[in-house]
């Protein structure tokens, strides 16, 4: 939201400020050529503007570059906070509020170092361009003076460029304001394109879709999965053949692969080509909407969402009728629970479920598989 809105006042304030700028100046550049002031006075008083570019050239990617560590310093701190917020629970119980502060505190230190190394970077920025337009003043002063104590130049037309060349200090400050907040917001617009230009790691290779789910079986032959960033297989030539209507459990002990067996036959991760087959389908074949419709998953932390039980249990369906909620709450062992609240199923819940106890909330997410399971 920070690079959003750095990037929405670039726009919004530079193209404002660059139009009167460049009207300005290029006003009083031909009123300038205009007059009767000698072309060489002009050209050695523009002379000191032409450094302009080389300030831009220099400066510009230094308060790029610092500009994008304001921005991921302001990232990393609301991480830490919706972190803090989220486990706010665990550092009271181990007692650790000190060390919360402090983490969080560490955070805010970064964003004050590299916030002033930023501001130290673009007041010099801004500093230096009022000062050529000064620098240009003092040739004016001294280079036209001398001309008109010698009768070269009337006092008028001197009075005239001193007057013009104040004009032109405006425009520049403008200018200069433009350049910083375009290169503040250059730094964020990369990290926007950045993220707007990232692709899902599973992508499509087939659109065959599933028929009903009640009459395809499950076959999977030889599996062998390894993490990218692990040295070790977490499933090693796995075989399995469910028919039609059959039932099975797996159990195993923590670290074993049961997870990430559910995580392959939902592609949140891809198999190898020709190990899984759902209705003797390869599932690399297969659409993503219509293997993950034919798949109830309970996941391990339960997760829900900050609205009602009854939308959470439906999630798969807002259009549910009540009676197939409850039912599936029943089958969860949740119904007596959400009878006894005082809204019951239309009961809010807090962010990530958090008016629920560590059991609901599990049971709650297992209804909203078993609801999905009975309306396939």
């Amino acid at each position: 939201m920070n690079d959003v809105t750095a990037v929405r006042e670039s726009i919004a304030n530079g193209v404002n400020q660059m139009t009167n700028a460049s009207v300005l100046l290029v006003s009083v550049v031909v009123m300038m050529t205009l007059s009767d002031i000698p072309l060489g006075l002009i050209g050695a008083c523009v002379l000191p503007l032409l450094v302009i570019p080389f300030l831009v050239v220099y400066f510009g990617p230094r308060i790029r570059n610092r500009s994008r560590q304001v921005q991921e310093s302001l990232a990393a701190m609301t991480e830490s906070a919706e972190e803090q917020f989220g486990g706010i629970r665990v550092t009271k119980t181990f007692a650790a509020e000190e060390v919360a502060q402090t983490r969080f505190g560490e955070t805010v230190d970064r964003i004050r170092d590299n916030q002033l190394k930023l501001v130290r970077m673009a007041s010099l920025f801004q500093a230096a361009l009022p000062f050529t337009g000064a620098l240009s003043l003092a040739v004016a002063i001294v280079y036209g003076g001398y001309l008109a104590m010698h009768g070269q130049l009337s006092l008028g037309s001197f009075v005239a460029l001193s007057l013009y060349l104040r004009m032109i200090v405006t425009p520049l400050q403008q200018i200069g304001n433009v350049i910083n907040t375009i290169q503040r917001s250059r730094a964020s617009l990369e990290r926007l394109n950045k993220l707007l230009e990232e692709r899902q790691d599973i992508q499509e290779e087939g659109r065959a879709k599933l028929p009903d789910a009640s009459s395809i079986g499950l076959d999977i032959r030889g599996l062998s999965f390894r993490y990218p960033d692990s040295d070790r297989d977490a499933l090693s030539d796995l075989h399995i053949r469910l028919a039609p209507g059959k039932t099975l459990g797996i159990v195993g002990r923590t670290g074993s692969g049961k997870t990430t067996l559910m995580k392959l036959l939902l592609r949140i991760y891809d198999p190898p080509r020709g190990t899984i087959f759902i209705g003797g389908r390869d599932v690399r074949d297969l659409s993503l909407e219509s293997l993950r419709l034919a798949i109830a998953y309970v996941p391990q932390d339960g997760f829900l969402f900050s609205t009602t039980i009854r939308d959470n249990i439906a999630f798969h369906n807002r259009n549910a009728d009540d009676a197939d909620v409850e039912e599936a709450s029943k089958l969860a062992e949740i119904y007596n629970s959400i009878a006894g609240f005082p809204d019951r199923f239309a009961t809010r819940l807090g962010e990530r479920g958090l008016t629920l106890s560590g059991g609901q909330r599990q049971r709650t997410s297992l209804a909203r598989g078993l609801s999905k399971m009975r309306r396939s």
